[in-house]
């Protein structure tokens, strides 16, 4: 099922209004009912009837109406519900906004959970909001997309990756070590780390048992040599089951398969996995647990995704890894509100929540809301136009850009049913 946002009274067989509002939605639309005719899959259309008509604020209503109107229509009455806050600097932003908020839930006219922050730059400004909202015990859920490249489940596999490839390098093999999923301790790690260092241990060292020792051999000294050696064993004997999995793999879906087969069973990354979401919910790390949640699966289905593009076409095992690399740097995790209560905060293009109360649009200056251009690309403009007239669409067409922000700011100033609070500073976050 697909839902996408269109003008009143539009359909994908006639003009509508606010037609370059809505183009780039109904092109999507226009595709995939097109793809679902050339596969053979009955598809239906249906208009959802809106759930909120009628109970926008006037001004809001008004606004949703005349945003991209052209003519546009004149508001004639007094704003009450529509306000314009001016800041010194994205701080100031945020500590007013917190004041707002406080003083809304404090005359009883909303609750946390009715209430949205929306910025533009929430990558810059999010930090900043966080903390101040926090400091006025105003509990806040970060709508927000995580890069996976720096969790352990990721550096424990490009890091098995690596030491494959270099043999046993200092810095690879204590990446795979301080993952977590080594069955060693933090003073065994430290230990073994000490002895590395000194001795400087590397290659086919780490598969030949630890003799040397500064000072006398006594029992001490053997004692110690025992459990470096223990967690010597623990590191090489799992390299040497990952690469037992990888022999004999030649094409990229040998290797996809093999890799899978050696997390899950060797390495028991799925058992791993649900054992820490547990910890962290006993802690009360909720965000952290849901996120952790997410990631063996992510694992699967890039591996997946790596079997159907590389199938039986045969690569070197660095390459397998480059682009297994990649795509672990294309997966963004998100999560769900771990408590009802809460202010969301988020930026245009991901908060996508319906309708609230009341929402604040932070960052309201130029260059910041509406962006300015961002980088080129690969592609100079007029090259991916040449390339959309053949029927190669490209989402960093400048153009597109531009339609989909114009939507998301549409979408989130209509968001708001009662209070409407736009905000710009003096300063922008870089001064």
């Amino acid at each position: 099922v697909f839902t996408a946002c269109l003008s009143e009274g539009e359909t994908e067989e006639g003009p509508f209004f606010d037609e370059d509002l809505f183009e780039g939605v109904n092109r999507m639309v226009k595709r995939l009912l097109k793809a679902g005719e050339d596969l053979g899959i009955p598809t239906c259309s249906m208009e959802i009837p809106a759930a909120f008509e009628g109970k926008l604020s006037p001004e809001t209503a008004h606004l949703e109406k005349n945003l991209y109107a052209y003519p546009y229509g004149v508001y004639l009455k007094k704003p009450e519900n529509l306000h314009i806050l001016a800041c010194g600097d994205a701080f100031s932003e945020a500590e007013t906004v917190a004041e707002k908020i406080i003083e809304l839930v404090t005359k009883g006219l909303c609750r946390f959970r009715d209430i949205g922050v929306v910025c533009a730059d929430v990558h810059t400004r999010g930090a900043v909001i966080r903390r101040v909202l926090e400091k006025w015990g105003i509990s806040c859920f970060m709508d927000e997309k995580h890069s996976v490249m720096h969790h352990p489940f990721v550096q424990f596999v490009l890091a098995l990756g690596e030491i494959t490839k270099w043999g046993y390098r200092h810095e690879d093999v204590f990446r795979l070590a301080s993952t977590g999923l080594v069955d060693m301790s933090q003073d065994e790690r430290e230990l073994l780390e000490n002895y590395v260092l000194k001795f400087d241990i590397r290659g086919r060292q780490w598969k030949e048992p630890f003799e040397r020792w500064v000072g006398e051999k006594d029992a001490f000294a053997r004692e110690r040599l025992g459990e470096l050696n223990r967690s010597r064993e623990k590191i090489s004997g799992l390299v040497a089951s990952f690469e037992e999995a990888m022999k004999g793999a030649e094409t990229g879906g040998e290797m996809a398969r093999a890799l899978y087969g050696f997390l899950l069973q060797d390495a028991r990354l799925a058992d791993k996995g649900e054992a820490e979401v547990e910890r962290l919910k006993a802690a009360g790390a909720y965000r952290a647990a849901a996120e952790t949640a997410q990631i063996w699966n992510g694992i699967v289905v890039l591996l997946r995704q790596m079997l159907e593009l590389t199938g039986d076409l045969k690569m070197e095992r660095e390459l397998f890894f480059e682009m297994l690399s990649a795509g672990f740097g294309a997966i963004a995790l998100g999560v769900i509100p771990t408590t009802m209560d809460q202010v969301l905060v988020g930026d245009l293009q991901r908060s996508k929540t319906g309708s609230l109360k009341v929402v604040f649009v932070l960052g309201v200056n130029d260059g910041i809301l509406p962006a300015g251009k961002g980088k080129s690309g690969i592609f100079h403009p007029e090259e991916k136009e040449r390339l959309a007239g053949l029927g190669i669409e490209l989402s960093t067409r400048d153009g597109l850009r531009q339609q989909e922000e114009s939507l998301s700011v549409y979408k989130t100033l209509s968001m708001a049913r009662e209070g409407l609070y736009l905000s710009y500073t003096a300063k922008d976050s870089e001064n």
